[in-house]
């Protein structure tokens, strides 16, 4: 094993950001003479500084580090690299998730290192491997991601937020596997795509399931309804459950909507904001929040 292998990561996580994102790469890079860290990796011109964790951590100084560093310059993006096993701390994982890091998942054999993915953020790490959280992890990060959703000005950004956070959501629930966040095709647009390996109870008998994000200021209304109901129906009979999902609230005409539908065999289960932050505070589990929910729709509660 090589003694030091952060030069050696350096040099091979460095070439990888360099190739990935056309960056500038500055290795412990001096962020300005402020700013009191040194990243192992500093990417320009849109300055994001990289921690690099050759194995597990024995305390959170280095966290600490970033938290001041980004306290002298706020626009300082910040991004962790470390072997897959690290991610599957949930300490470590809710630390990193905090920092609202990218991260950058390594390889390592015998005294060699590769680079193997890279996620935008800790909720696309969460929901692509199929990370499994426990409660209270899960409360943790899903409250802080949906107070970056409400708190983002930036109409795209709000909206993609909201679907990164259904994403994280939605992984958690028994049976579901998210297989794409915000996919389109050349006539429709689904914000999270589940594959449904559930096959009784109230969340079975829809080998897909779709959910779309409404991160708005207005009321969602019919028409947003009708629009969603409609990729329901064109998706050969496999799709017959959705999730329509606000964080404000839905106009009365909504359920006035859903009542006229009822007699089909597809459900869209409207969340307005209240509803959606219960899924993981209110309940046992985030999968008996969903049956929950899901019942309600079907016998119009």
């Amino acid at each position: 094993m090589i003694r030091d292998p952060i030069p050696v990561l350096q040099a091979v996580l460095g070439a990888y950001l360099r190739s990935t994102f056309n960056s500038k790469i500055e290795i412990d890079g001096s962020i300005n003479s402020k700013v009191p860290w040194r990243p192992h990796i500093l990417e320009r011109p849109q300055p994001r500084g990289w921690y690099i964790h050759a194995g597990p951590t024995m305390s959170d100084s280095w966290a600490q580090r970033i938290v001041r560093a980004r306290d002298k310059f706020a626009k300082l993006r910040i991004g962790v690299a470390g072997p897959k096993d690290l991610f599957e701390n949930e300490q470590f994982l809710d630390v990193c998730h905090s920092l609202n890091a990218a991260v950058l998942i390594f390889n390592a054999q015998a005294n060699s290192f590769s680079a193997g993915q890279f996620f935008n953020s800790v909720d696309d790490l969460i929901y692509s491997r199929r990370l499994k959280l426990t409660p209270s992890c899960a409360c943790e990060i899903l409250d802080r991601s949906l107070g970056r959703a409400m708190s983002e000005t930036d109409k795209i950004k709000k909206g993609v937020l909201l679907e990164v956070l259904l994403g994280v959501l939605l992984s958690q629930v028994d049976g579901f596997e998210v297989t794409s966040v915000n996919i389109s095709n050349r006539t429709q647009q689904m914000d999270v795509l589940v594959h449904n390996r559930i096959v009784g109870g109230s969340l079975g008998g829809s080998p897909i399931v779709l959910a779309e994000a409404k991160n708005w200021k207005n009321p969602v209304g019919t028409p947003e309804y009708s629009h969603f109901l409609r990729k329901l129906e064109s998706r050969h009979g496999r799709a017959k459950l959705g999730f329509l999902v606000t964080t404000g609230r839905f106009t009365s005409g909504v359920a006035e909507e859903i009542r006229r539908e009822s007699k089909g065999e597809i459900l869209v289960v409207p969340v307005d904001g209240k509803v959606l932050a219960s899924l993981w505070r209110d309940h046992t589990n985030i999968t008996a929040g969903f049956e929950k929910i899901t019942v309600e729709a079907t016998v119009g509660v």
